[in-house]
């Protein structure tokens, strides 16, 4: 099976080597898109900017065999209320991680799997603010995308100046890849 772990070293590289000296300017991001083309994989790096707000992303486009859908995102008063009319969030059993995360899945038991990754849920709690999902190919706008190809995308709001919080996105991106090509009969 083609793992995508020992790849990500060799991106990461890439990727430090494209804005290490740069990240301290806190335009960069804004005027610039990172695409590396990887095996199977385009990642892009880019931030953008919606109602006011500028968010820092990372995405890739993978052929999703397996079908799993997710989203996990930090909690807030929003998402108290919407749980009130019954918004799912599903319980992975770590307190903690639970308490501060939405969880939705179309498969339980493969998110419950994913997460649990220690280290990935550590990962995910350091982060401020993150959106994590699985973008379905499905919708009004599936134009950039053929049928059966998702998109693992990642966000966090603000633009990332600092290397070590955006090595730590990277990871839990790789991480998240990984996981999903090992459920997958496409990367055996």
């Amino acid at each position: 099976m083609v793992k995508f772990k020992l790849i990500k070293d060799a991106v990461w590289d890439r990727i430090n080597n494209n804005i290490a000296d740069k990240i301290s300017d806190p335009e960069f991001l804004k005027k610039n898109i990172i695409e590396l083309n990887v095996k199977n994989w385009i990642i892009t790096l880019d931030t953008y900017t919606s109602r006011d707000s500028v968010y820092t992303r990372i995405r890739t486009p993978y052929v999703n065999t397996s079908g799993f859908h997710f989203k996990i995102f930090r909690k807030g008063l929003m998402s108290n209320v919407m749980k009130l009319f019954g918004m799912q969030d599903i319980e992975i059993g770590d307190t903690d991680f639970d308490n501060d995360f939405i969880i939705q899945s179309d498969d339980t038991e493969k998110v419950k799997n994913m997460l649990s990754d220690r280290v990935l849920r550590e990962l995910i709690s350091e982060q401020p603010t993150i959106f994590i999902q699985v973008k379905n190919d499905e919708g009004w706008f599936n134009e950039a995308f053929p049928n059966g190809v998702d998109e693992l995308y990642i966000e966090v709001k603000s633009v990332i100046s600092n290397i070590d919080q955006l090595e730590s996105l990277y990871n839990i991106f790789t991480k998240i890849l990984d996981y999903l090509c090992s459920i997958s009969s496409e990367y055996s």
